[in-house]
């Protein structure tokens, strides 16, 4: 039996029960006697090992190696039952020791308590989002966009809209004689969905889960002009002479050609646009900001622009490559994600601390209660009933 990569997270606890506990998972595992859950927690690791910027490379080879040894070990007096290699998981492995695990958390120094009635029952599995949205045609028409649409269902304007390779593309006609009035179409993403676009100029675009971009069938225009609700990776295809906009909450960022992404959620204290390649400008009244690659402009409800540099744009992107991460992020926005990507609501009972945060890295691919064990190694609980989560102490 292979170890299947989970990408996930351990809390960074210290000392000897750590490792004596790492060494454990690991003989479990060899000798083919390890629950699902104890295969999870140990496939967090490797990647996260990986991960580390504060370890030299020595001491990551040093760990591997310990851990390794300790499998090749288990294996070797029990090849009847099963050959494990340590190549067919290393790439899902971890040693965490006192220093290693890219996925912790920083735990308050009090602890509330409040006690939770169990469910009486086992909650069923709460499955992650899928490729999924709605499309609205310029006549209103609404289209499911799904596996079971494929090749061109549509015209608007003189683009032909299809769906390849999994994505909508929107493609000129051949015949270009007439240039029609731009006809806008909408594409919405439920909670539990993503979905990915080109649009008629070429642009690339990402929408995440909860999402709507607003935009031209084809761009007519002086300018090109979209707007966004909710999140969005945009990698803009280059056209000088007429500028790319993105409108978002009553702030508009101006690009030529450039890679960023937006997040532009009602539910979030600002509008963060994020800068990957090129440049941008976010324009709101008569603030405004110039981004470099590393930056990250946030406009706050009160009109103001805060430029920060040298963020963190892997953790900004992750969803888009299929990860959940973090980086110094506090519960609520944690559980803000996993609301939008697993479809639930979610209740807070007790206090609390906001001092605690999570830094790490994991798949969204996995089902709730996966993501949800991993969490609960810090000082925050949870129960499930139906598709509500309530989060305890």
């Amino acid at each position: 039996m292979g170890v299947a990569p989970i990408s996930g997270a351990l809390p960074n606890t210290k000392g000897s029960m750590t490792k004596n506990y790492i060494i454990a998972l690991a003989d479990k595992i060899a000798s083919g006697i390890a629950t699902d859950d104890e295969i999870a927690a140990y496939n967090v690791m490797y990647n996260s090992l990986q991960a580390r910027h504060d370890l030299q490379p020595e001491e990551k080879s040093a760990m591997e190696a310990q851990l390794r040894e300790r499998i090749l070990q288990k294996t070797k007096s029990r090849p009847a039952i099963r050959t494990m290699h340590w190549w067919q998981w290393a790439a899902a492995a971890v040693v965490l020791f006192a220093v290693a695990g890219a996925f912790f958390f920083r735990r308050p120094a009090q602890k509330a308590t409040m006690a939770v009635k169990p469910a009486t029952t086992q909650p069923a599995n709460i499955n992650p989002g899928t490729q999924k949205a709605l499309l609205t045609l310029a006549n209103g028409n609404v289209v499911v966009l799904d596996s079971n649409l494929n090749g061109t269902f549509a015209i608007q304007g003189n683009m032909r809209v299809t769906r390849q390779n999994g994505r909508l593309q929107y493609i000129a006609a051949a015949d270009k004689a007439a240039q029609p009035a731009e006809v806008y179409n909408t594409i919405t993403t439920p909670r539990g969905g993503q979905y990915q676009l080109v649009l008629g100029d070429g642009t690339k675009v990402w929408l995440n889960a909860a999402s709507l971009l607003r935009f031209p069938a084809g761009f007519t225009g002086a300018t090109r002009d979209v707007e966004i609700k909710g999140e969005a990776y945009f990698e803009v295809a280059k056209d000088a002479a007429h500028p790319f906009r993105v409108f978002a909450g009553g702030a508009v960022v101006r690009v030529l050609g450039t890679h960023f992404n937006i997040n532009a959620y009602d539910d979030e204290n600002t509008i963060a646009t994020t800068l990957l390649e090129g440049s941008v400008k976010m324009v709101k009244n008569e603030a405004e900001s110039i981004l470099k690659p590393g930056d990250q402009a946030q406009l706050d409800k009160s009109g103001r622009i805060n430029l920060l540099h040298d963020v963190n744009v892997q953790q900004v992107v992750a969803w888009k490559d299929g990860f959940f991460q973090f980086d110094n992020a506090g519960i609520k926005t944690v559980m803000r994600q996993l609301s939008r990507w697993y479809d639930v609501e979610v209740e807070y009972r007790g206090a609390i601390d906001p001092a605690m945060s999570f830094d790490g890295k994991m798949g969204r691919d996995l089902r709730l209660q996966q993501v949800l064990k991993i969490l609960q190694k810090s000082e925050v609980h949870f129960a499930i009933e139906g598709r509500n989560i309530i989060v305890v102490p």
